[in-house]
């Protein structure tokens, strides 16, 4: 993520926001190729391999294959420091989004 900040992307997303959850994440992570980013959201959110392998409609190998890649791609060791960095960078996201409303409306731009 870093060659957009949370505030591009929060302008990229007001101008055209995104269709699903998976185009948020893919941006946020922006090294995975597609089918990594939802192997990658699914493992973020406590699924296991098995689960992940039917709901992506491959078998759990493939599953495994695109994990190794993320991790290699993310620079993570193992499973779990893939799920923190994950919910690092999703939940940084969001809260940045939380404030810049917050901000925006508690402090809007004066009218010139």
């Amino acid at each position: 993520m870093a060659e957009l900040h949370t505030s591009d992307l929060m302008t990229q997303f007001k101008s055209n926001p995104p269709p699903d959850i998976f185009s948020v994440i893919n941006t946020l992570f922006n090294e995975l190729s597609d089918r990594e980013t939802i192997a990658f959201y699914w493992l973020s959110q406590g699924y296991q391999i098995n689960e992940i392998s039917i709901a992506m409609k491959v078998k759990p190998e493939t599953i495994k294959t695109y994990l190794t890649r993320c991790k290699q791609k993310l620079n993570q060791k193992n499973n779990l420091e893939l799920r923190l960095l994950y919910q690092c960078r999703i939940n940084t996201f969001m809260v940045s989004c939380h404030l810049n409303v917050f901000f925006h409306v508690c402090y809007p731009t004066p009218q010139m």
